[in-house]
C-alpha cells in the first residue's frame, strides 16, 4: 500500500507558476538545479499572468499577488511560510515621477499591467493621502519623448531594477518604504496559493511540494552568492546593488507577515479597492 501511495505522488503532474523576475531566484534555486521531481512542471510568467492562470485552472499551485489572492478566498489556499515581502525599501516596485508623491493630485500616473499587489498598494497609498491622480494601465516606453511620458510611472520587477528611471524621472519613490512609513508594517506582496479543487483530491502531493520549496529556498540562501553573481549578470547591473537586493527581500510568511497582510487587506477594503475583507486560508 506504501508504495501504490509514493507512485500516485509521483505520477500526478503538477503545473506550478514562477514569476519570471530574478526576486524569487533563492525560492527556486533548488528546483531549478535538481531538486525539482519529474512530475513538477515548472511555467515562469509575469506576476498579472500567472493570476490569471491560477484563475483559469491552468496552473495547480502558484505564487499570486496578495490582491488576485483577496479575490479569489474561496478558490485558493495559501502554502505556509511562503512570500515575498520586505520590511521597508524593496527597489523593485518603483513609482518614478516628475513631481513629489503629494503633488500628483489631478496627474498623468501610468501604472504597469504586470502587477498587482503594486498597483493596489500604489492605490492604497494615494487614498490614505488623500490624492486622486489620473490613473491609466499601460506598457512604459522608455523612448518616448519628455511631452509624451506621464507625469508619473509604476515599475516592478527586474524593469524597475535595470531601467534608468532617475535619468528621466527627479522623484524614484519605493513603494515598501513608503507603506512602511505610512503604516509601519512590512508589506507582503505575494504568497504561494494551491487551488483548493486540486488541494483537496491532492494533499500527499501538496504537502511533498511544500517540503521540497522549503528544501529549495534553503538551497538558495545557501547559495546566495552565486544568485547574485548570476542576476548581476543577468541584468547588467552592478554586484553591490545586486546583493543589496537580495539582502532586503524576505521569503517567509511568519506572524508578522500575516499581521501585516491582514492590515494591508482590511485597510484595502476599508478604502474601497476590494469588496471584502479578505480572511487568510492556509492549506493544512
Amino acid at each position: 500500500m506504501s508504495h501504490d501511495k509514493t507512485a500516485q505522488i509521483q505520477v500526478g503532474r503538477i503545473r506550478v507558476g514562477r514569476i519570471h523576475y530574478v526576486n524569487v531566484d533563492p525560492i527556486y534555486h533548488g528546483l531549478e538545479n535538481g531538486l525539482a521531481p519529474e512530475w513538477m512542471q515548472i511555467k515562469p510568467a509575469a506576476p498579472s499572468s500567472l493570476n490569471r492562470m491560477m484563475a483559469e485552472s491552468k496552473l495547480d499551485l502558484s505564487p499570486v499577488s496578495t490582491g488576485a489572492y483577496a479575490r479569489h478566498t474561496d478558490q485558493w489556499l495559501i502554502l505556509p511560510d511562503l512570500s515575498i515581502s520586505c520590511h521597508g525599501s524593496v527597489m523593485s516596485v518603483l513609482l518614478a515621477s516628475r513631481y513629489p508623491l503629494d503633488d500628483l493630485e489631478g496627474r498623468r500616473v501610468l501604472i504597469t499591467p504586470e502587477s498587482g499587489t503594486a498597483v493596489l498598494l500604489l492605490k492604497l497609498i494615494f487614498a490614505i493621502k488623500g490624492i486622486h491622480p489620473l490613473m491609466t494601465t499601460g506598457a512604459v516606453d522608455e523612448r518616448a519623448t519628455p511631452d509624451e511620458k506621464p507625469d508619473a510611472v509604476m515599475v516592478i520587477g527586474d524593469n524597475a531594477l535595470s531601467g534608468k528611471w532617475n535619468k528621466q524621472y527627479p522623484y524614484l519613490m519605493d513603494l515598501g518604504q513608503e507603506w512602511l512609513a505610512l503604516s509601519g508594517l512590512p508589506i507582503v506582496f505575494a504568497v504561494w496559493t494551491v487551488r483548493k479543487s486540486f488541494a483537496d483530491s491532492h494533499t500527499a502531493q501538496i504537502a511533498q511540494v511544500i517540503e521540497l520549496f522549503r528544501q529549495s529556498r534553503e538551497m538558495g540562501h545557501a547559495n546566495l552568492d552565486k544568485i547574485i553573481t548570476d542576476s548581476t549578470r543577468k541584468l547588467n547591473l552592478p554586484a553591490k546593488q545586486m546583493a543589496a537586493y537580495f539582502h532586503a527581500m524576505e521569503y517567509d510568511l511568519g506572524e508578522d507577515k500575516r499581521r501585516a497582510l491582514k492590515t494591508f487587506f482590511d485597510e484595502l477594503h476599508a478604502h474601497g479597492l476590494i469588496g471584502q475583507a479578505a480572511p487568510l486560508s492556509f492549506f493544512s
